[in-house]
Formats: C-alpha cells, sequence, structure tokens
C-alpha cells in the first residue's frame, strides 16, 4: 500500500530532519571530544612543568641545604672566627642576669646597669 504522494514528501522531510539532527549531534559530539582532549594534553603539559620546576626547587633546596650544613658546623665557624681575629670571651665578659625580674641588673665596674 503506497501512501499519498503529500504524506510521502512529508515523511521524506521528517527523516531527512532526523539524519540530519543526528549528524549535527554526532558532530557536536566529536567537536566536544577533540575539545576535551586538546584541553587535557595542555592541562598534562602544565603539570608536567609544574612538576619540573618542583624537582628543580627541591634540589636547590637541597644544595642550600647542604651549604648551610657546612656554614654551620663548629669547624667552619672556628676557622672564621680565627680569620677575624674573634676568640672566646673572658670570665670578665660574661655577664649572668638574673631570672627573676624583680632581682635588680648586675652592676658592672663602671657603676653603669647591663641592659637585659
Amino acid at each position: 500500500m503506497r501512501l499519498p504522494r503529500s504524506k510521502e514528501k512529508l515523511f521524506l522531510k521528517e527523516i531527512l530532519l532526523l539524519v540530519l539532527v543526528i549528524l549535527i549531534i554526532a558532530g557536536g559530539g566529536g567537536l566536544g571530544i577533540i575539545w576535551l582532549k586538546s584541553h587535557t594534553t595542555g592541562t598534562a603539559k602544565k603539570i608536567q612543568q609544574i612538576e619540573w620546576e618542583t624537582d628543580k626547587l627541591t634540589r636547590k633546596e637541597q644544595y642550600i641545604d647542604a651549604q648551610l650544613a657546612v656554614i654551620r658546623s663548629p669547624d667552619y665557624l672556628n676557622q672564621w672566627a680565627k680569620q677575624f681575629g674573634l676568640r672566646p670571651p673572658r670570665d670578665n665578659q660574661i655577664v649572668r642576669l638574673p631570672l627573676d625580674p624583680s632581682e635588680p641588673l648586675p652592676v658592672s665596674e663602671k657603676n653603669t646597669r647591663y641592659a637585659p
């Protein structure tokens, strides 16, 4: 049984419209997937760059820590002190302050008070 000509044209238009909608949805989905992959790749590159910078800063921190350890070592400090003519303090150069703030401050030989 054959449909009348006007209904047949309407049916073909509906099918054509349906196919066109499906193609638009599929094309949009495909473009969306390509866009997502592009952004995923860009984000991965940014993460890799940040990881590289983090590793670089970690190595720099370790280098600085090693330098600080050398500078803080007693041998280095003694060598540095000798180089600049420093020596341990004499007994009369050390002032012990009282722990209790209500006690008076010690007095020097010139009758002046030591500041805390």
